[in-house]
């Protein structure tokens, strides 16, 4: 599910919280 890890981290750096969640 290597989609929805790219979803969260996209959403993580719009809410101003960078956190790569690789």
């Amino acid at each position: 599910m290597e989609g929805a890890s790219h979803v969260v981290a996209a959403r993580d750096i719009e809410a101003g919280e960078e956190l790569t969640i690789d």
